[in-house]
């Protein structure tokens, strides 16, 4: 798996945009209309497609567990989340 599991919707929009274009350009024929049907239902599935990838494939940022349920802690052994180390540090 990548290291950036996500890919944006404008990048999923503009490649149907341009299988779009590449369909005319070899003789498929749509109507202005149905390329407009197909890019609208892109726009509103793009968003969800991302939503479903970055739920499954990155991690929380507050307080990650491996597979067994165990906390999973920086390498240096603390295990202070880093939004509230310096709350808890005073700083």
């Amino acid at each position: 798996m990548s290291n950036m599991p996500l890919i944006t919707t404008a990048a999923i929009t503009s490649i149907v945009g341009a299988v779009i274009s590449v369909l005319l350009a070899f003789g498929v024929h749509l109507t202005p209309e149905q390329s407009a049907a197909i890019m609208g239902l892109i726009t509103v599935l793009a968003p969800w497609v991302v939503a479903l990838v970055g739920h499954n494939t990155t991690t929380p940022l507050a307080n990650p567990t491996a597979k067994d349920g165990e906390p999973l802690v920086r390498a240096s052994g603390d295990s202070t989340p880093p939004q509230t180390r310096s709350i808890a540090r005073g700083g």
